[in-house]
């Protein structure tokens, strides 16, 4: 079992491929330009109300009007109320109960609409996709009476 080498020219490189030299910095702008919308976005819609709302979290500001910054009795004030901890007791029951048993039982859902071994398939399907379905026509059908030729707008 011989193994063809490929025959280089006496350059030391393989015919038929030309490679052209790029000059330094020729393509050096298109990564900047693809991601410069990117992180103005990002900027604009995270990183800027992220800071405003840091700012006015050390201040008195109550959406109109003047402020005055008073340091972090915000936050002294927030440690101290007991319903803060009972929001985030909640917060956290919610982050690790639901999140996780929303998507379990969504797979679970996928493979008990996909899988060929179930019993009621069809009548699983038909129930999980009417309301998508119907939706449309209902709408459809809104529409029609609203802008038909005898319809709720009509004087006639």
């Amino acid at each position: 079992m011989a193994v063809e080498s490929i025959k280089q020219a006496p350059s030391g490189r393989t015919p038929g491929l030309v490679r052209r030299r790029k000059s330094p910095g020729t393509y050096r702008w298109q990564p900047i330009a693809f991601t410069a919308v990117i992180i103005a976005l990002y900027a604009v819609f995270f990183v800027w109300p992220a800071a405003t709302g840091l700012f006015y979290s050390f201040t008195d500001y109550r959406g109109r009007g003047s402020y005055e910054i008073v340091g972090v009795a915000n936050y002294v004030d927030l440690f101290a109320d007991g319903d803060f901890y009972g929001a985030l007791l909640r917060t956290f029951e919610y982050a690790i109960i639901a999140v996780p048993l929303t998507y379990v039982l969504s797979l679970l859902t996928a493979v008990f609409l996909t899988s060929e071994r179930v019993v009621g398939k069809s009548v699983a399907r038909l129930v999980f996709f009417m309301p998508w379905l119907i939706s449309p026509i209902v709408v459809g059908v809104i529409w029609r009476w609203l802008f038909g030729r005898v319809s709720a707008w009509s004087t006639t």
